[in-house]
């Protein structure tokens, strides 16, 4: 009679949480052992990316504090928070290579427009320091409330794909604490939407507005756009606040 061993359905299962837990093991291990085992201290720092506005030795003089004993007893989310801190720096990416290198891999903001006085803003809409490197030349400027960052430049892109082709692209777009909205075309003329979605205000622009203006623009500060059914507009060298 001969006996037929059957394999159990759980057994690679089980071998493979075996084989987990030992890593698991080892590991933990090695990083309680290694004070005791002398594991060499860090040697180098690598910094990579590619980089305009960033440079790797202020990156390397930000991580400095941090970089302090063995390859396995380094705080990562501190080095990645001291990198992150820098003007200019939207992710970045830190790894331990055997066996004393860190590696930094850093990606910059891709910068969208000004934000108030002195900020970036960056496509995704995440405002920051442009530090002591100069932005290019030609953005538009955004403006906002803390918090309403992405609302400014969803709003901007909204209304930028509706003037294209028109005497009204804008170069500036503001949203005051009052929920006010300004903007300025590139011409240097003001519009003034008011409270809401400006985008709904384009109709009265583009469809009343602009063939009453046609030719005169230049002669034009503002235009006010917060009447329900009507305009209002106010002559170059005039009072613009009125």
């Amino acid at each position: 009679m001969s006996a037929v061993m059957e394999k159990s359905p759980g057994g690679g299962v089980l071998k493979a949480l075996a084989a987990a837990v030992g890593v698991l093991l080892v590991a933990t291990l090695a990083l309680a052992l290694a004070p005791r085992i002398g594991l060499p201290p860090l040697s180098r720092l690598e910094v990579s990316g590619s980089l305009t506005h960033v440079r790797p030795d202020a990156v390397r003089a930000a991580l400095a504090p941090h970089l302090n004993g063995t390859l396995l007893s380094l705080d990562l989310d501190a080095i990645r928070a001291a990198a992150a801190a820098l003007p200019w720096v939207g992710q970045v990416r830190v790894e331990r290579v055997w066996p004393g290198t860190v590696r930094v891999s850093v990606r910059e903001h891709e910068v969208f427009a000004h934000w108030g006085q002195s900020a970036l803003l960056s496509h995704e809409g995440i405002v920051f320091s442009q530090g002591d490197s100069a932005p290019p030349e030609g953005l538009q400027t955004l403006a906002g409330p803390v918090g309403q960052e992405a609302v400014v430049l969803e709003t901007f892109r909204a209304l930028t794909e509706r003037l294209q082709d028109t005497d009204f692209m804008l170069a500036e777009l503001r949203l005051s604490d009052r929920g006010d909205w300004t903007a300025r075309t590139a011409q240097g003329l003001e519009l003034r939407f008011g409270r809401g979605d400006p985008v709904r205000k384009l109709p009265l622009l583009l469809g009343a507005a602009a063939p009453a203006l046609a030719g005169r623009l230049p002669e034009i500060a503002y235009l006010d756009l917060r009447y329900t059914n009507g305009f209002a507009v106010g002559a170059a060298g005039a009072d613009a606040g009125q």
